[in-house]
């Protein structure tokens, strides 16, 4: 029988440690209308219910018969909510909670008077405490004994005593995506949004390189490989040699539990599973859903978590990229546009701001479509499915820069094309290899970076390149002035992002436009005045003046306020700057959690 259904969790609360050293303890509230059963929780249990009535039945002995399965909401204090983006870099949603592997103590990003940290709260009371030391902390993981806690902030990873004592850095992690604390007392890790595979014993002394540039996301040791969720497919990379199995699983987080790869789809906000045969690392191509309604990230991560002994968590929720356009400026949201729910991506105003090209999702495949921003009518330009890369209109609006993806890359764009909004036109393909992120005012030349972190300037009648001079490896998102003669981009020679400018053709002048990590999306005004740039949740902007020389204004921030990061473009400035469309997320806290029992 199941019992406990959308009720608040009793039991012993646990009292303060001498070493957790809390900020405030105090009970937590429970929710108005708790006894309210959601569509999604009716559904679990009548699975549930059934799989106990099969299990139960006389013809199964006493001693096989599993345990029932209970349903319920754990809560949060109101004042204490959990928060989804939290301090993240880049503002892209990461993992915000975690149970202990015996199930009995949850870890939470909490947002308490505007500060982002840590707490801890039972599964068998009530009451949550703060954990000093871990200001603006997010993807919190637990170690295998449970001892300890494994999280990031900005650009590090670090880790703290569960039973309390200052935190300790493990070692630098720039733009961090994901991370798992092994049995053998080893964290892996992936940086730089994926491109790279690192193990770090968890006292920071050794580190090493797995794998790079293959698109790793949200690590899950498995005996000694590691299974990554990724831009295209989930895959087993070996730890040793670095060679990785495609699953040839659409996902953007996989989680190996019991025989079982679990897994969410960028996009949707459903969890999957398929049977998994880890001596051939193959997976069944049955994908049976097992969870809906699930709150997922832009990059496919689902905030669930299970403990060892089986105590499923999650947050109700959608798909992140699939919630309103809307327009806003510095005073909050204006107005949202009236647009079909779907997955999205990158997306660009026309240059005269009445249409808007938008990457959508359907069916595990990305297209363009066009809208008229007055009439609502719409339009799918392409069939093939494309990348995520930025999408460029040509300055006399009548052209459209897409980019398609080559098979034969884990995740990088392949190919530049140039379609005419002409009916039947035929894509023209402009470059291999190479990312067109903007263009001049007078189509003249191209700013693009290549595969091999280079960036450059290309004219568009003789395809001259004239490359860019830049420090490091990392180097993208070029947006080249109206008038061509100065391109703002994002590198991360400093170890994280930050937006630089230099003159068309170089002289060697180069100024960083950015005070704070965490820059990149940088945009030009029409009439190259102001550089815009995203950094995290703010939308910034810059006065640039070319009169004789260079000069950059101190940043300033044009919008503040919770909008997704989506891949290429996350925002777009409307043409007499006075607002930017972004898509938002409507729910970024929540004061409770689904809970299922032996799960």
């Amino acid at each position: 029988m199941l019992t406990g259904i959308k009720a608040t969790v009793t039991g012993e609360a646990i009292g303060p440690t001498q070493a957790i050293d809390p900020v405030r303890k105090r009970p937590a509230r429970p929710k108005q209308g708790t006894t309210i059963i959601t569509v999604t929780a009716l559904v679990a249990i009548v699975l549930v219910a059934t799989l106990v009535a099969v299990f139960n039945a006389d013809r199964t002995p006493p001693a096989t018969r599993p345990a029932p399965s209970a349903h319920y909401d754990i809560v949060f204090p109101n004042d204490v909510p959990l928060a989804f983006v939290g301090s993240a870099m880049l503002g892209n949603g990461r993992r915000a909670f975690a149970i202990s592997p015996d199930g009995q103590t949850i870890v939470y990003v909490g947002v308490e008077d505007g500060v982002h940290r840590l707490y801890l709260r039972p599964t068998s009371g009530h009451e949550v405490n703060a954990i000093q030391g871990t200001e603006n902390a997010f993807g919190p993981f637990f170690s295998p004994d449970g001892n300890w806690i494994g999280y990031f902030v900005e650009n590090q990873l670090m880790k703290v005593r569960v039973a309390g004592g200052g935190a300790v850095l493990v070692t630098e992690a720039p733009n961090s995506a994901g991370a798992d604390w092994s049995t053998m007392n080893e964290i892996i890790l992936a940086i730089a949004e994926g491109d790279f595979l690192l193990r770090v014993s968890a006292d920071g002394k050794n580190k090493d390189v797995i794998a790079e540039r293959v698109g790793t996301l949200f690590p899950d040791r498995v005996g000694n490989r590691v299974l990554v969720g990724g831009w295209r497919a989930a895959s087993f990379i070996d730890l040793e040699t670095g060679a990785a199995q495609n699953l040839g699983i659409d996902s953007g987080e996989a989680r190996y539990r019991r025989g079982f790869v679990f897994f969410t789809k960028i996009g949707s906000n459903d969890l999957f599973a398929s049977r998994v045969d880890l001596p051939t690392m193959t997976v069944s191509t049955t994908h049976v859903p097992v969870l809906a309604g699930l709150r997922v990230e832009v990059y496919g991560q689902g905030q669930w978590a299970v403990s060892t002994e089986g105590t499923l968590l999650y947050a109700e929720g959608s798909a992140t990229a699939s919630n309103p356009m809307v327009w806003v400026a510095d005073t909050g949201p204006i107005d949202a546009l009236s647009l079909p729910v779907r997955d999205r991506g990158t997306f660009e105003l026309s240059p005269d701001g009445t249409r808007l090209a938008v990457e959508e999702r359907t069916g595990g495949e990305s297209d363009v479509w066009v809208y008229e921003l007055e009439t609502g009518q719409s339009r799918k330009l392409t069939r093939d499915g494309i990348s995520s890369g930025p999408l460029v209109w040509m300055p006399d609006g009548n052209g459209l820069i897409y980019h398609s993806r080559d098979e034969g890359r884990a995740y990088f764009v392949g190919r530049a094309h140039l379609l005419d909004l002409g009916l039947g036109a035929t894509p023209q393909t402009l470059f291999d290899e190479t990312l067109i992120s903007s263009i001049s005012a007078d189509a003249t030349r191209y700013g693009v970076e290549h595969l091999d972190g280079r960036i450059a300037v290309i004219d568009a009648t003789t395809m001259e390149e004239t490359i860019i001079p830049t420090l490091g490896e990392i180097n993208w998102g070029t947006a080249l002035s109206p008038l061509g003669n100065a391109v703002v981009y994002t590198s991360a020679e400093s170890g994280v992002y930050h937006l630089y400018l230099q003159p068309v053709p170089p002289t060697g002048e180069r100024i960083q436009i950015s005070l704070t990590g965490g820059a990149e999306e940088p945009r030009w005004s029409p009439d190259g005045s102001t550089i815009y740039y995203r950094n995290g949740q703010k939308i910034m902007k810059a006065s640039a003046s070319f009169d004789p020389d260079i000069r950059v204004g101190a940043p300033e921030v044009f919008y503040d306020g919770t909008f997704v990061n989506v891949g290429g473009r996350s925002y777009d400035i409307a043409p007499d700057q006075s607002r930017a469309l972004v898509i938002k997320d409507p729910v970024d806290t929540t004061t409770s959690l689904r809970v299922i029992t032996n799960w």
